[in-house]
């Protein structure tokens, strides 16, 4: 089964190369980079993981998805809320429910006792 999906592979990307490559007038020509939005996000990023021990992991995950949302994207402020929500939900059964690994809790330790 991995040698016949790595033949497959190995075709779809021979097709690939082979095709004719689209002229730059085809192609959507990338925005600059805004390098202090960038450079904020990569300080947030920072933040979240050496928080997620003093905060625990369901605060740190949610805030830095909300402001990451809130920073990068053009999402409305109600649903970077419901999509960070729901995917520390999804963090939280999928490992510690389902596979039991234990997260870090911080503040919320005493009262999530897991």
């Amino acid at each position: 089964m991995p040698v016949s999906i790595a033949v497959l592979g190995l075709i779809t990307s021979l097709i690939l190369i082979v095709q004719k490559k689209p002229s730059v007038a085809d192609e959507e020509i990338p925005h600059p980079i805004n390098w202090r939005r960038f450079l904020l996000w990569c300080a947030l990023s920072v933040i979240a993981i050496a928080a997620i021990q003093d905060i625990g992991s369901f605060i740190a995950i949610p805030s830095f998805l909300f402001f990451s949302f809130y920073l990068l994207g053009k999402i409305e402020v109600k649903k970077s809320i419901l999509i960070s929500l729901i995917f520390t939900a999804f963090i939280y059964f999928t490992f510690v429910q389902l596979l039991e690994v234990p997260l870090p809790n911080g503040i919320l330790s005493d009262w999530l006792d897991i």
